[in-house]
C-alpha cells in the first residue's frame, strides 16, 4: 500500500467501505511508494506530445488504456471524469457552495482554516492536502453525514496525491468534488482514462527542455517501463503474485546506488543502444485469453475536466501483437501550440462538435488488426524509413 500521510486503516469502518467501493482502492493498495526518478526522467525526455507516444530508436510506444487497467485495475469504461464546471469556468461562489455541500465547511471556516492553496492576494481553487488530512479523520461515533464528508475528503486526497496530482504534491483541484458528491457513483467514472489523460498532459509539459519534474501517477509510468523493458533491470519481483491482481503488485523498485545524474547518463546510453528485439512488446499476451478489451482500440480524446489528450493506439499496434503500419496523421495543430512549458497545450482542431459518447465509432480499423506479428517487433515495409524521417530520434 502507498505510504501516504493519511493511512486509510486509521479511519472508521464505514469510511473504509466507501473508499473500497470507489474504484480507486486498488491504486491506493498497490501503488508504489518508491519511485525511480532517473528511470521516469529518461523516458520523459523521449516523449513526443504531438503524438502522445515515446519515440525510441525503432519506433513509437505508449501507455494505453489497457496498460492503465492492467497496472492499476482502475476502470476504463464508464462516465467521463468531468463536472458542470472545470478550472476555467468554476466561480468562487460555486466553489464555496460545492465544498459546503460535500465537506460541510462554510466560506468563513475555509478562510479561517486557510484551506486553499495560493497566496493571500491570489487564492487558488485548490484545497491543501494537509488541510484535508487534519480536518477529516473520521471517528466511530461520527454521524452518517460526517462519515460521508470524511470519505469524500479522503478520496479527494487520493486524487490529489496519487491519481491526478500536481507538481506541488500539496494541493488538489476542488472541482473533483463534483465527482464525489454521490459516493455511490464514484466507481461509475472512467478513472483509468482520466488518469491517462493527466499523465499524457504532464508528460507533454515535462518533455520540454526547461522542465525538470512532472506530475501524474508515477506508479503507472514506472510499472509500464518494468513491463515493457525488463532488460533495463530496474526492479525485483514480489513473491506470491496472482494474475488477477494489478501489475503494480508484481514489482518492487531497485534503489539505485549512484547519484541521479550518473544514473541518468547510464540510462541515456542504454536507451540509445536499445534494439527492438530486447523489448517486451506485448507483456499481457499470455493472460488475455486470446482477446483484447475493445477499449484499448479506441482512437479518441481522453478527458479529465479541462485536460484533453488524444489516445493513439493505432501508432503502437505491436503492443497488441499486430504488425505496425505507417499511422495516418498527427493530431496537433502546431500553429496553436507554444513551446514554453508553463503554457504548453496540445490543440486538437477536430474536437469541435465531438461526441464524448461516440467511442464505439472511433476504433482501430478491423483490417489493421488482422495482420498478426510473427516476431513481436514486426512492422510493414517502409515503416522504419518513414519513422526515421519524421521522428526526432533520427
Amino acid at each position: 500500500m502507498v505510504k501516504t500521510k493519511w493511512p486509510i486503516d486509521k479511519d472508521c469502518v464505514e469510511v473504509q467501505e466507501y473508499v473500497k467501493k470507489s474504484g480507486l482502492y486498488s491504486l491506493i493498495k498497490y501503488g508504489h511508494d518508491k519511485i525511480d526518478r532517473a528511470l521516469i526522467n529518461a523516458f520523459r525526455e523521449r516523449w513526443y506530445p504531438e503524438t502522445n507516444t515515446y519515440h525510441l530508436p525503432f519506433g513509437e510506444m505508449t501507455i494505453t488504456t489497457e496498460d492503465v487497467e492492467r497496472i492499476t485495475r482502475l476502470n476504463a469504461k464508464g462516465k467521463v471524469v468531468e463536472g458542470v464546471f472545470g478550472a476555467k469556468t468554476m466561480t468562487w461562489d460555486y466553489t464555496y457552495d460545492l465544498i459546503k455541500r460535500t465537506l460541510g465547511k462554510t466560506k468563513k471556516e475555509l478562510e479561517i482554516e486557510k484551506a486553499f492553496g495560493g497566496t493571500a492576494k491570489k487564492l487558488e481553487r485548490k484545497l491543501k492536502l494537509n488541510w484535508l488530512r487534519k480536518k477529516f479523520t473520521s471517528k466511530k461515533n461520527d454521524s452518517k453525514k460526517r462519515k460521508e464528508q470524511c470519505a469524500r475528503a479522503y478520496l479527494l486526497y487520493v486524487i490529489g496525491s496519487i491519481v491526478c496530482g500536481d507538481k506541488s504534491g500539496s494541493r488538489v483541484n476542488a472541482y473533483f468534488l463534483q465527482c464525489l458528491e454521490n459516493l455511490e457513483e464514484v466507481n461509475s467514472y472512467s478513472w483509468a482514462t482520466a488518469c491517462l489523460a493527466w499523465i499524457y498532459h504532464h508528460l507533454g509539459q515535462g518533455s520540454r527542455t526547461e522542465v525538470y519534474s512532472m506530475a501524474g501517477c508515477m506508479t503507472i509510468l514506472q510499472v509500464w517501463i518494468y513491463d515493457h523493458f525488463p532488460v533495463l533491470e530496474r526492479h525485483n519481483f514480489v513473491g506470491g503474485y496472482e494474475e488477477c491482481n494489478p501489475r503494480a503488485s508484481l514489482y518492487v523498485p531497485i534503489q539505485p546506488e549512484r547519484t541521479l545524474e550518473l544514473d541518468l547518463v547510464d540510462l541515456h546510453e542504454k536507451l540509445d543502444d536499445l534494439t527492438e528485439e530486447k523489448v517486451t512488446w506485448d507483456p499481457y499476451k499470455s493472460i488475455r485469453d486470446g482477446s483484447i478489451h475493445q477499449v484499448a482500440h479506441y482512437i479518441v480524446p481522453l478527458k479529465c475536466f479541462d485536460v484533453v489528450e488524444w489516445h493513439n493506439p493505432n501508432r503502437v499496434l505491436r503492443q497488441f501483437g499486430v504488425i505496425q503500419d505507417k499511422p495516418k496523421g498527427v493530431f496537433l495543430d502546431k500553429e496553436k501550440t507554444v513551446s514554453k512549458p508553463s503554457s504548453f497545450k496540445s490543440y486538437y482542431h477536430n474536437l469541435d462538435g465531438y461526441s464524448w459518447s461516440a467511442w464505439d465509432t472511433c476504433l482501430i480499423p478491423k483490417g489493421s488488426l488482422r495482420c498478426k506479428v510473427l516476431n513481436p517487433w514486426d512492422c510493414e515495409d517502409g515503416y522504419k524509413k518513414w519513422f526515421s524521417e519524421v521522428s526526432h530520434t533520427g
